[in-house]
Formats: structure tokens, sequence, C-alpha cells
């Protein structure tokens, strides 16, 4: 056998390592990780780009040792990334906000008191519509 015909046999051997794990393995795989996340769409999601990592690493590296606590690992630091990128998200939106509500002030924007979705604008104490 020579490295052009390993490479298939090996990323098939690692496919059926992750299939046997991920059938045997799966339920208890996503429950800690919905205990994990609190969320259990999160928990699924994370656990299935952790098979998907799997299907990469281990026709690369071979399957691990501990494949269950591979895969609940990689999945963690998934959710752990997701936590940040939400967390990040959050912030940057708190501070548009903050910039919004500082502008309307500074700006003298005044909100029309009639929200019923008239067309109309705000000069003053007068309000003129574009009917």
């Amino acid at each position: 056998m020579d490295a052009a015909t390993d490479g298939p046999l090996i990323a098939e051997s690692a496919r059926r390592a992750v299939e046997a794990v991920w059938r045997i393995e799966s339920a208890r795989i996503v429950a800690a990780l919905a205990r994990y996340t609190g969320d259990f769409a999160l928990a699924e999601d994370v656990a299935q780009e952790a098979v998907a990592e799997a299907l990469v690493s281990w026709s690369r590296d071979g399957a691990p040792r501990d494949a269950v606590g591979w895969l609940l690992a990689t999945a963690r630091r998934r959710a752990i990334d997701v936590f940040r990128r939400r967390s990040a998200r959050d912030e940057r939106y708190a501070m548009l906000a903050r910039g919004l509500g500082e502008g309307e002030h500074s700006a003298g924007v005044t909100v029309p008191a009639d929200r019923s979705g008239s067309c109309g604008t705000r000069t003053g104490s007068t309000t003129t519509s574009s009917r």
C-alpha cells in the first residue's frame, strides 16, 4: 500500500469510528452539553460541529483514545466560542443603544407623541402632515 491508497482507507476508518461513537454515545453527549450550555438547540449544534471536526481531525491524526471525551471537549470549546460571540454582540448592541439614546438628547430630536403611524413631521409646536 502507498500513500495514495492509504488516504481513503484512513478517511473511511475515521468516518466509521466517528459514526460508531456517535451512534452509541450521542444521547449522552448531547445531554451533557445541554446541561453545560443550558440550551438544548445549542448543545445539538456544537455536538454536530464536534462530529464534523472529528471527521477531519481523526482522518489526519487517528481516533483518540477517549473519543467521547474528545467530542465533549471540542463541543464545549465551540460552546464557549458561541458564548463569547454572543457576549461581544450584546456589548456592541448596548453601546449602540447608549449612543442612540445620547444622540437623541444631544441632537434635540423629539419623538412625536402621536405614534398612530401618520406621516407627519414635528417642527417646534406644529405638526405638518404630508397627506
